[in-house]
């Protein structure tokens, strides 16, 4: 009971409600909660809009200051999951897919190129999906009891306009647009994220809100598609690796707990900002849960999208490296 009122009571509970109802019927039922991948994508673009509308100019400005504190940080984090990746070696993993399966940068975005660069994609997808899972198990808690956050701090609008459904309307479908166009990572939350934020330039969507049913609606969605994967038979292919996939995941989770005081010190947030920022995986739900909490988006959104850029750029060719020097 105590577990359900720190998922209810957290921000962004619908989300956690839909990943906890995802896992229970997977796990009890071995019934799969079918999200098709267009509405899937288009609760992720509904998300990157509505944070876009909680950032204006100069709070995207305001982030150039912090730049050396997010570079730092998702450096850090790389780095340590990347040493802690080699537990799995010890499990008949090669290095390539050891690397991959443990570097926090998007677990979608990992996958689709792990096969690629020579890596076994199915551990690869495992690996990175179960650090998801104990980052959405664990963020509730951490929100509830070590930060002291609880749901519905953020004032509820009460003006909710034809502008707003026209947000939506405008800023989903042409982040999707924009994220596949240009090939984005996570495209599309980040295609909508930059979508909104230009639309949030012109006047009639200056002061623009997501309206909280869609957005709601959204959080239900991916918290579906984010716990429909985890079901009895991924557990049983790969019995073996779970238990050091698990713990070198919440290592993880508390290494960047433990590093987001020092962070958010040095780039003057709330520690609460500071652990969003530095989550090892979950962009969608980090964001929800920095968007429903009433933090800096900006700085959250930001600093994960740079670790994930980081991955994307450095990770094939410092496994090219590495391939060189042990061949």
């Amino acid at each position: 009971m105590s577990a359900l009122v720190i998922v209810v009571s957290a921000p962004a509970p619908a989300l956690f409600v839909g990943f906890t109802t995802a896992v229970a019927l997977a796990l009890l039922l071995e019934r799969h909660v079918v999200v098709p991948t267009a509405l899937g994508r288009s609760a992720q673009a509904v998300l990157g809009g509505s944070v876009a509308t909680q950032v204006d100019v100069d709070g995207w400005g305001s982030v150039h200051a912090q730049l050396p504190a997010v570079l730092a940080a998702g450096t850090l984090t790389i780095v340590v999951a990347v040493a802690m990746g080699h537990l799995l070696r010890r499990h008949g993993v090669s290095r390539t897919t050891a690397v991959l399966a443990s570097v926090p940068g998007g677990a979608s975005t990992v996958t689709a190129i792990a096969a690629d660069l020579g890596a076994d994609q199915r551990v690869v997808v495992v690996v990175q999906y179960l650090r998801v899972v104990v980052v959405i198990v664990t963020l509730p808690v951490l929100l509830a009891t070590v930060f002291g956050v609880s749901a519905g701090r953020p004032p509820v609008p009460s003006g909710i306009d034809a502008w707003d459904w026209a947000y939506v309307a405008a800023a989903a479908p042409a982040g999707l647009l924009v994220g596949h166009l240009l090939r984005l990572p996570a495209p599309a939350v980040v295609g909508a994220l930059l979508a909104g934020t230009l639309l949030m330039l012109t006047p009639p969507f200056d002061a623009a809100l997501t309206p909280p049913l869609v957005q709601s609606a959204a959080l239900l969605v991916i918290g579906l598609q984010s716990g429909r994967g985890f079901d009895r038979r991924t557990l049983a292919d790969l019995r073996g690796l779970l238990p050091v996939a698990v713990v070198t995941s919440a290592l993880l989770v508390a290494f960047c707990a433990a590093i987001a005081v020092p962070f958010a010190s040095w780039a003057g947030v709330s520690s609460l900002d500071g652990y969003l920022a530095t989550s090892p995986g979950g962009l969608p739900v980090v964001l929800a849960a920095s968007l429903d909490s009433g933090g800096d988006a900006a700085l959250v959104s930001v600093t994960q999208i740079a670790r994930l850029l980081t991955v994307l750029l450095v990770m094939p060719i410092v496994l090219s490296v590495m391939r060189r020097r042990g061949s």
